[in-house]
């Protein structure tokens, strides 16, 4: 299951899940990946008691992710009519996410994250770091438990109008069905993180061919390895 969810926030957004969704994440924290999702393990500002330079802040619209090989079956579009709507999955189990009021905040200057790291004696080659978060004011998660399943959502039409672009708040008013693979609702977590990893940096070629080698630095570079679905 945590891979169907990590698969979906990776083929649309192109960053890794936060397991379980709705963790408190933040800035700095450092651990795993695990199923394309993010496991926390710590934070480099607690363990070196340091603190994160300049950051930058944003404010997306409202997010309603279904898995890459979701389909609609049910309830054609962004407005169902009838007061219900359901999404197949095929041969794959699947996952639905809606996240409402989704917040961005990122580190401007790496540099000096990379210094800290360099002197945290206990830094694994397999951590990475949280470079950004994306925060939502409330979240909600639903996923069949099989392949070939499918989630169906009821409620009067207006309702699933808000849900369906994204208004988590509204999901308490939603009947759903099938959702026995993962059902949450929350507020104030984490979704989704972009991470980096470090990664040894020699000599370019053309230094290499000029004889103005560099001796090899660590750097942190963006973790890209994509997720594929279950």
């Amino acid at each position: 299951m945590r891979k169907s969810y990590g698969a979906t926030v990776w083929n649309a957004l192109r960053e890794y899940g936060v397991w379980h969704p709705g963790s408190d994440i933040q800035l700095g924290d450092f651990g795993h990946i695990a199923d394309g999702c993010f496991v926390r393990e710590g934070n480099i500002c607690e363990v070196l008691d340091a603190k994160l330079g300049e950051t930058r802040s944003s404010k997306w619209d409202d997010v309603f992710l279904t898995s890459q090989h979701g389909f609609e079956v049910k309830g054609e579009g962004a407005a169902p009519a009838d007061g219900s709507f359901e999404i197949g999955f095929g041969q794959k189990a699947g996952v639905v996410l809606a996240a409402a009021t989704v917040k961005t905040k990122s580190i401007v200057d790496l540099d000096d994250l990379n210094d800290y790291i360099a002197r945290f004696s206990n830094w694994k080659s397999t951590f990475r770091i949280v470079t950004t978060v994306r925060r939502c004011k409330s979240y909600a998660v639903f996923a069949t438990s099989k392949r070939g399943g499918a989630l169906c959502f009821s409620a009067p039409s207006p309702i699933l109008n808000r849900f369906h672009l994204g208004d988590a708040g509204v999901s308490g008013q939603i009947t759903i069905n099938g959702a026995t693979g993962l059902n949450l609702r929350g507020s104030n977590g984490a979704v989704s993180v972009q991470l980096h990893r470090r990664a040894r940096w020699g000599s370019t070629l053309k230094q290499l061919e000029t004889g103005a080698q560099e001796e090899p630095i660590d750097r942190l570079v963006p973790e890209i390895s994509p997720v594929e679905p279950e």
